[in-house]
């Protein structure tokens, strides 16, 4: 993984963005808490673990994006599908080590891969819609 890919305008943008969207999450959580059963460590393990697995997948494709469409496709299909399976196993460990408590613990993962999936594919979209704007 070279320093140019972690250095990239977009990199910074994505981190930046999901950090935000993870403390507001986070301070909703604690706000909500006292209406409801929320358990605030499974909200913070969940989006640290989401946090951590979004950035290592979004600098695996924007370094593939050089690459052409095919390596490009395959690591994006394949980032979402291995993010899917670490989530699994993140809910098993939350659910059967930590036990948090289930409801809140299922919707906060959840809610952060699919947030942070969305905010990822606007980012790579605008990104491969710049680089093809400056190749033609």
């Amino acid at each position: 993984m070279s320093l140019k890919r972690i250095n990239d305008r977009y990199t910074g943008l994505f981190a930046i963005i999901i950090s935000s969207v993870f403390i507001i999450s986070l301070a909703s959580a604690y706000v909500v808490k006292s209406y409801t059963v929320v358990d605030i460590p499974a909200v913070i393990f969940s989006g640290i673990i989401n946090m951590v697995v979004s950035v290592f997948s979004f600098v695996l494709i924007t370094g593939s994006i050089e690459s052409g469409n095919q390596k490009f496709l395959i690591f994006s299909f394949g980032s979402i599908v291995a993010r899917l399976f670490i989530m699994i196993i993140v809910i098993l460990a939350g659910l059967l080590l930590f036990k948090f408590n289930k409801i809140s613990f299922i919707f906060a993962v959840l809610f952060f891969y699919f947030l942070f999936l969305f905010i990822e594919t606007v980012i790579l979209v605008k990104k491969v819609n710049k680089k093809k704007e400056s190749s033609s």
